[in-house]
């Protein structure tokens, strides 16, 4: 995950495993206000919103969205050292699957 200034908000640029092989790269800016704003893939539209609200210096709530429904929620918290984002998602698909991932700064 690359994230540089936008404004006074954030880009959030992620490279991703296609299915079947080959990368695509994720493209959302966020202003940390919790409005939706769209997801691209390779530089098209997917349909997908993140909505990311800062909560404090370190904390940050996502929610993320297809079609304007809610299919995912995240927990993310940022490493007093700035080097690691830790975030937790719950999934709103029946029985609320939940994952932990971690994001290391180089």
């Amino acid at each position: 995950m690359i994230i540089e200034a936008a404004g006074s908000g954030e880009k959030l640029t992620m490279k991703v495993t296609a299915p079947g092989g080959g990368t695509s790269t994720m493209v959302h800016t966020t202003q940390f206000d919790g409005k939706d704003g769209p997801v691209l893939l390779d530089g098209k539209p997917t349909g997908q919103t993140m909505a990311i609200r800062r909560v404090d210096e370190h904390h940050y709530v996502n929610v993320l969205k297809m079609g304007g429904n809610t299919i995912a929620t995240q927990n993310s918290e940022l490493s007093a050292d700035g080097k690691v984002i830790k975030t937790e998602t719950t999934y709103s698909s029946p029985g609320g699957q939940k994952t932990v991932e971690y994001w290391d700064k180089k």
